[in-house]
């Protein structure tokens, strides 16, 4: 059910976020899959969202675009040529993040192909948690003394997820 009151209370998911995915149906032997992203908005709504992703596995960094309406949120994850099948496209996210805007959590899915055949798609669930938002990194840049009045400023979370 959409309710235009919560949309109302619902941050956005700019900034970033540490998670991990897990492996649905044939592919649920895998082990689960830590990530780290990060969300930027093309938009002062903060609806049409850009950024990264990386994933603790041998795929590494993938550009991820998408939107948010209200705690709904959707975005794909594409990989450069090389690290993915090229064949097999992007990763498709859709789910729900949390009033508090702390936690979003949903269902990703991949349609795998082999020579030109479909094969059974790859799918499953993630969970991500807030690490910055985009205000505490307004925050920090402000407190540091190195905010200016009309200057953009941007600041990389390098997060260790070997432990």
């Amino acid at each position: 059910m959409y309710d235009d009151e919560r949309e109302e209370k619902t941050g956005s998911i700019v900034g970033g976020w540490l998670g991990t995915y897990r492996y649905g149906g044939l592919h649920a032997f895998l082990p689960p899959v830590r990530f780290e992203a990060s969300f930027r908005s093309t938009a002062l709504d903060g609806c049409n969202l850009y950024g990264e992703i990386t994933d603790d596995s041998w795929l590494g960094t993938a550009a991820v675009s998408g939107g948010q309406a209200g705690n709904r949120i959707w975005f794909v994850k594409s990989y450069g040529r090389g690290k993915a099948d090229d064949e097999n496209g992007t990763v498709e996210y859709a789910g729900m993040v949390s009033d508090d805007g702390q936690v979003m959590r949903g269902t990703w899915r991949l349609d795998l192909r082999a020579g030109g055949r479909r094969l059974a798609p790859a799918n499953g669930t993630w969970e991500a948690r807030r690490m910055w938002s985009e205000l505490e990194e307004c925050d920090d840049l402000f407190a540091a003394g190195t905010a200016r009045a009309g200057t953009t400023h941007t600041a990389m979370l390098v997060i260790d997820s070997s432990r």
